[in-house]
Parts: C-alpha cells; sequence; structure tokens
C-alpha cells in the first residue's frame, strides 16, 4: 500500500503496536513516507472501532477487513462460546466497519475469506460460516452502489497464520491445498482492490442478463479466489483436494500432463480391484489383504506427511496418529478408492491396518455381488 502512494494506514487489533515486531514495521512503513497508526481493540466492538476512525490523520478511502479467529471442533460438539469466538471478529467487525463509515466516499471495501469456503475442512465450521457471511456481505454493498470485494485467501508460505502454526501447516497440507507465496498474495489483493465494483469489470448482472439475454454470461467480480490448482490431478484417486468434487468447478481441471500424470500414478489397489471385477475370486488369496493394507497404511502417512515407504500394518489408526478429524478425511479417500462406505466408527475402532484390510475385501465382496 505505502509504494502505491498510501500516506497514513490505521492498524486495528488486540495487540497493535505493543511488540518490537510491530514498533520495527511501524518506523519502517516512516521511511517510505507512510505514517502508521496501531489502534489496540477489537473490530467487533464499536467503540474500538470509533476510536480508530477517529485518529485517521486525512479522509479515510479503503478498508481491508483482515479479521480471523480459529476455534477447532465437531459442528455437533462446538460450543457456543467457541462459535461466537470465530464468527464475531467476521460478522460484527464488518458491520461496525460498513455502519461506521456510511456516508463516507470509500474506494474499496475489501473482506478477507478463505479457500475453505469452497472446500470442507472438517472442524471449521464456525470459521466456514463467518467467511460465507462476509461474501454475501460484499455482495449486499455492491447492490447498495458501494465499493466491496472479497478475497477467498489460499494457504500462504513465507507469512502468515498457517506457515506460524505447524499443527494448521500439516492439517491443510494434508487436504490437498495449494499453496501460494507472499507475491502472489499481494498480486490477488491489489486486483482486488481494483475490482470494487461491476463497471470495473464489466460485470453483467444476472437480472438484466437474464432479462435482454437468457444466453449471456453472469460473472461476480467481487467474488475472487486464489489457489485454486492441485498439484494432484484432480482425476486421479490419489487427490486429496475436496473441492474437486464441487459441481461449481465441475469445469475446472488440470490440464497439463493430466492423462500422462493419471496413468503413471496407478496404485496397486486401483490395479487390484480392476482385476477383481473380471476375476472376484482373487479377493480370497492371502495376498490381498496384505496389500489394501499397505495402501491404507501409505495413504495415513501421505496424511501426516510422512514417509510412505515405511509402512507397519500391525497399527491401530491410533497408533499411526490419526484423529477423528482425519478419520473423517480417511473416509472420503476410502469411497473413492476402495468403492466402499466406511463409518468414523469402524475406522477408529476397525483394529489394525491388517484388520481394516479384511473390513474393507469383506465390503467389495458385498459391492460386488450387489448385496
Amino acid at each position: 500500500m505505502a509504494e502505491r502512494g498510501a500516506r497514513s494506514i490505521i492498524f486495528l487489533s488486540k495487540s497493535a503496536g505493543k511488540t518490537p515486531g510491530d514498533r520495527d514495521f511501524l518506523l519502517e512503513l516512516e521511511t517510505v513516507g507512510c505514517r502508521g497508526i496501531a489502534v489496540a481493540g477489537r473490530v467487533d466492538v464499536m467503540d474500538d472501532v470509533k476510536r480508530a476512525v477517529v485518529q485517521a490523520p486525512s479522509s479515510i478511502k479503503g478498508v481491508i477487513h483482515l479479521a480471523m479467529v480459529q476455534r477447532e471442533g465437531a459442528a455437533v460438539h462446538i460450543s457456543h462460546e467457541d462459535w461466537r469466538a470465530a464468527v464475531t471478529p467476521k460478522v460484527d467487525g464488518a458491520w461496525n466497519l460498513h455502519n461506521c463509515l456510511a456516508g463516507r466516499a470509500l474506494d474499496f471495501f475489501v473482506t478477507t475469506s478463505s479457500l475453505l469456503t469452497i472446500g470442507y475442512q472438517p472442524g471449521e465450521s464456525n470459521y466456514g460460516a463467518a467467511n460465507a457471511f462476509l461474501e454475501a456481505f460484499a455482495q449486499y454493498r455492491r447492490g447498495l452502489g458501494l465499493p466491496a470485494s472479497t478475497l477467498l485467501v489460499s494457504p500462504l508460505t513465507e507469512v502468515g497464520f498457517i506457515e506460524e502454526n505447524p499443527v494448521a501447516m500439516r492439517k491443510v497440507r494434508s487436504g490437498g491445498y495449494y499453496f501460494l507465496a507472499e507475491r502472489e498474495f499481494l498480486d490477488f489483493m491489489e486486483y482486488t482492490i481494483r475490482h470494487q465494483r461491476p463497471q470495473d469489470d464489466e460485470e453483467v448482472g444476472l437480472a438484466s442478463a437474464c432479462e435482454h439475454d437468457a444466453t449471456a454470461p453472469w460473472s461476480d467480480g467481487g467474488y475472487v479466489a486464489m489457489g485454486i490448482r492441485s498439484e494432484v490431478p484432480l482425476s486421479d484417486p490419489q487427490c486429496r483436494i475436496s473441492w474437486r468434487r464441487d459441481p461449481r468447478l465441475g469445469a475446472h481441471h488440470n490440464i497439463l500432463g493430466e492423462v500422462t500424470a493419471v496413468a503413471e500414478s496407478g496404485s496397486t489397489a486401483a490395479e487390484l480391484l480392476s482385476r477383481a471385477k473380471v476375476n472376484p475370486t482373487m479377493l480370497d488369496e492371502p495376498e490381498t489383504v496384505g496389500v489394501l493394507a499397505v495402501e491404507i497404511g501409505r495413504r495415513i502417512r501421505a496424511i501426516l506427511m510422512q514417509d510412505g515407504d515405511q509402512v507397519d500394518i500391525g497399527l491401530t489408526l491410533q497408533q499411526a496418529g490419526v484423529d477423528s478429524l482425519m478419520a473423517v478425511e480417511l473416509r472420503r479417500w476410502w469411497k473413492l478408492a476402495f468403492g466402499v462406505e466406511m463409518t468414523t466408527l469402524e475406522l477408529m475402532g476397525g483394529g489394525t491396518l491388517t484388520d481394516l484390510g479384511v473390513t474393507t475385501v469383506e465390503k467389495i465382496k458385498e459391492t460386488l455381488n450387489g448385496e
């Protein structure tokens, strides 16, 4: 922002200006001719927002709403307190900024969502709901003729919450999400700031499209998603990215080398199942259970970002390091890789990887027999 002409920036957060790193950063801003104003407070508290706004040395021309709090937990068990902890900063914060700056001629009003709202991440229902609100809120402002856009931020390297949190890093990588760097994030942010109104990108409104030409394309320039990419071809059974099953992204695929990559990535389990459809008796061979158990072990090690060469099929899922949230991801893979359904209870209480291999063989037999 400073490199592009900003001469003052107000930072509102709970710890703004309190750390040595903050002070060094504000000093660095001054060296490029930009005054940084740190205001310690909460965006979901209107008095704090007003206190930040009155400190502006000149007219406020734009807002970037970056608030984020995470409280993970299964939706059926999450407490009301944890739900509000994730939702309030984003939802109430957006309303406070909107109302406090009403009547001002803003150039941009950017809210930040997450790529997780396109995919599905177990334990993130409150976070996903808060982001879904921000995406709708941007459309609300645009409907009022006010500037607004939402940037769905992908996982980032070099900077940010995930980079600084090893547990979050492991979880997101296990979901197959594509990571972008800081420079790419800044490019996306600039694009989002520059596309605040329909006329900025010749957006065609849905109503006008239906009125004049039912076949006319409808676009939403206020909704920008970054990092929609998978390093593994989407048709590969080993691809873990959840949004590849989203009908909204049905036209998206990896073009370069996809066919070749799929051919070269064929798994032992996939080959075995293909042969079993022709010769079901091979499922009774002792080696079959071992093949499936090793395949399950490799998948678990991939989720945990471990080397897949050392698989101990005598371990249970708990002993291998799988928790209940990872089991949800494992269930999806099971259906995709083996064509059978496994409940979380069956997985976590199914014994060793060898035992799970036996259970899987039995379910495959039932499927092939049409039971």
